[in-house]
This record gives structure tokens, C-alpha cells and sequence, in this order.
């Protein structure tokens, strides 16, 4: 790790001196993704409220976020120097390579999968390369077993005001237990990642929309907006010197679905 990420380490090891660093890691990153939350739980908002009297947490998260400009993936190097030590084979992909596979795959930059996505820098540098070389905003699939590497990714992908749907579950037999939505609002004029927590076989899909849709009208009459991403022939038509109106009456967006999930495709060889 770098001396800079090597001081947040430090830093976390010393969050709570009566507990570990896999308990205080685990501690920062639920105080960091709870301003993002746009459903908390009760639990979640009572350790939040508990984790912000001690400064170290703010510090932590100050500094987290200056090492995660230029889509670096701080977490992952410091889950695999400090946590896993290469147990279960975590060994993420080094940045650079995830870099150039970002690079040479070169899609229409819409749409990224990755359904083993560890801390998410394979999401993080694809994001990267959509917004440089695209100019456009990519809707960002992750999922992992582990669900310590789901919020890695979530926080990553949040940090760099990404979109889209991050799930903690197992790819191979399309079991998930838990999916994290982000949307996007506009706040003082930059976008900021909005997550919208579930799981589900336990929600109500349709009241957990209605709160959705209350909550852009809520923020709406704060000035903030909400995205709603455009289709490309609608890009495609958009005039470039076109004036942006301040909406009246903000429109439904379209309410959060089930990511569609695909059983993997079964290869049969004859010897």
C-alpha cells in the first residue's frame, strides 16, 4: 500500500482501540455509506449516530475520499493487505489491468457487468473510461458472495458518483439477498450517488417506489433534482446549446425493477 493509505489504516486500527481492524473496517465503511442511504434502518442511523461523536470517523472518511480520486480502489488494497491476506482467493485485480480490460472491451459505454466484482475497481475504471472517452454515464452491475466486498463496491461506486445496481448474492445460482440501487441527484450543481437499500424476497416493491417517488418530490422543493437518464435517441436529438429549464413539476421516474439475472450458460465438451 502507498505511505497515504497506509496512515488511513493506521487510522481505522485505532477507531475503536477494543475491537480489531476487521471490526473497525467494517465499522467505517457502514458510517461512509449511510450518507448515501435513502432508506436507513433504525439500526444503521443509531450507528451512525454513535460513530459520528468520535472525529476519527469524519477524518477517516476525509481522507478516504481524497485517496478515491482518480477512481482508486483504497478499500481493496486495504482489504487485501490488512483482511483477507489472500483467504478464499481474494486477490483482486491489479488496477492497471483492470484498466486495460475497461479499454479494450470499449463498448457503446451504457451498460458494465461484473458479477464477481470484489471492491468494484473493475466498475470503478469502466466508469472511468465511459465518462473520458464516451462522455456518458454507464449503468454499473456488481454483485459478490461476500457481502463485506458488495459495500466495498458500493462506497467505491458512490465515492465516484456512479449509478446503478450493486447486489450482494451468488452469481452462479442467482440466489440474492440483498440489492442496493443507486440513483443520482443533483446537489450545488454536481451529482451525488442516492442508494435505495432491499431485500428481495422481503420488500414491497411497490411501496418502497411510492417512498422513492415521495422522496424526489420531497427534494424537488429543496432545489435538488433528481436524474432521469436519457435514452440515446434522446441524447442523440439533445442540442448541445440548449438552456436548462428548472422543472416545475417533476416527472415519475421509472421505478426500480429487479436487475434481470441470467443462469450462466452450461458448456458440454466431447472427448
Amino acid at each position: 500500500m502507498k505511505r497515504e493509505e497506509n496512515k488511513l489504516a493506521d487510522l481505522i486500527a485505532g477507531l475503536d482501540r477494543y475491537r480489531g481492524f476487521v471490526d473497525n473496517f467494517d465499522s467505517l465503511i457502514d458510517f461512509a455509506l449511510f450518507m448515501f442511504l435513502a432508506n436507513p434502518t433504525e439500526e444503521q442511523r443509531k450507528h451512525f449516530e454513535e460513530c459520528r461523536q468520535k472525529p476519527a470517523y469524519l477524518e477517516a472518511v476525509q481522507m478516504l475520499g481524497e485517496l478515491s480520486e482518480g477512481y482508486h480502489d483504497s478499500l481493496g488494497d486495504m482489504f487485501m493487505e490488512r483482511i483477507s491476506h489472500g483467504a478464499n482467493s481474494q486477490f483482486f485485480t491489479p488496477e492497471h489491468i483492470c484498466d486495460f480490460m475497461a479499454r479494450i472491451a470499449d463498448g457503446t459505454g451504457e451498460s458494465v457487468c461484473d458479477p464477481t466484482c470484489g471492491s468494484g475497481r473493475f466498475l470503478l475504471k469502466a466508469l472511468q473510461q465511459s465518462r473520458e472517452e464516451h462522455d456518458q454515464e454507464p449503468t454499473l452491475y456488481g454483485c459478490d458472495l461476500d457481502h463485506r466486498c458488495t459495500r466495498m463496491t458500493l462506497l467505491n461506486l458512490c465515492l465516484n458518483s456512479g449509478r446503478g445496481d450493486v447486489e450482494w448474492g451468488n452469481s452462479l445460482s442467482l440466489e440474492i439477498f440483498k440489492t442496493y440501487h443507486i440513483d443520482r441527484v443533483l446537489v450545488c450543481g454536481k451529482w451525488m450517488s442516492f442508494v435505495w437499500q432491499y431485500s428481495p424476497r422481503e420488500t414491497d416493491m411497490e411501496a418502497l417506489n411510492r417512498e422513492r417517488q415521495q422522496t424526489i418530490h420531497t427534494l424537488l422543493g429543496m432545489g435538488i433534482l433528481y436524474e432521469r437518464p436519457l435514452r440515446q435517441r434522446e441524447r442523440e436529438n439533445e442540442r448541445e446549446d440548449q438552456p436548462v429549464a428548472q422543472a416545475v413539476e417533476v416527472e415519475p421516474v421509472a421505478p426500480i425493477e429487479e436487475p434481470v439475472r441470467k443462469p450462466p450458460v452450461q458448456l458440454e465438451f466431447d472427448f
